[in-house]
């Protein structure tokens, strides 16, 4: 299967990844720092590593090949976790798929979103982890 070009961007990444024989493309995203307190930004980047992709599902930054979206039954309508429900329905199918990080998007670092479990509540879930005061002081 041929490489897609590491300069490839956005759309004409996961365009390249489809001309590949891939129908599902599992992009990442990156939420914006400046919504998030330094602690919370030096977290996310200690834990992402650039080249290993996790292959969460973020709606932002999801790619399904037209035919493929159609035989999965395409977006249905649920109050929330849509586009897990189309990556189910695409796996169900036996779909080729690729995590990637080669375009990462940017999304806002809200922590209020349009739904209560949403990527939002996620990132509002971790900041008050990582902000937390601790539980003793230390050396006590």
């Amino acid at each position: 299967m041929p490489t897609p070009s590491c300069r490839a961007t956005g759309i004409t990444h996961q365009l390249e990844l489809m001309d590949a024989g891939i129908d599902l493309v599992l992009g990442t995203v990156r939420p914006d720092f400046a919504d998030l307190s330094a602690r919370h930004a030096a977290y996310w980047r200690a834990t992402h590593e650039r080249g290993r992709p996790p292959g969460n599902v973020h709606g932002a930054n999801l790619g399904v090949r037209a035919s493929t979206y159609v035989e999965a039954g395409g977006i249905r309508d649920l109050v929330e976790h849509e586009d897990v429900a189309l990556v189910r329905a695409v796996r169900a199918l036996g779909a080729r798929e690729r995590a990637s990080d080669v375009h990462e998007v940017e999304t806002s670092g809200r922590f209020t979103g349009r739904t209560p479990g949403g990527y939002a509540a996620f990132l509002r879930r971790v900041h008050a982890w990582v902000d937390a005061a601790p539980l003793a002081a230390p050396g006590a």
